[in-house]
């Protein structure tokens, strides 16, 4: 059993307050150890990860403007050989 840091009453070691003057009883909490499982895991920056974004459109738009200029040049090579 432990004291009450306030009265000096004895309270039981799983009480939450002194059963005596009713102050609250704060224990530490206990510090929890962890291996190094997960020292090897990279952090990611929510600003990092915003950046790399799927679906940005970034492939997208240079296959339109591959295609267009495909197009562009079928068609000018059509044009020349009804010449």
């Amino acid at each position: 059993m432990k004291q009450c840091a306030n009265c000096g009453a004895e309270i039981p070691d799983a009480a939450t307050f002194c059963p005596v003057c009713g102050e609250t009883i704060e224990y530490p909490q206990k510090m929890r150890k962890y291996d190094n499982y997960y020292d090897d895991v990279p952090v990611i920056d929510a600003k990092v990860s915003e950046k790399k974004k799927p679906g940005s459109g970034t492939a997208l738009k240079i296959g339109l403007v591959v295609g267009g200029l495909i197009v562009a040049l079928s068609v000018c090579i059509a044009v020349l050989c009804l010449i």
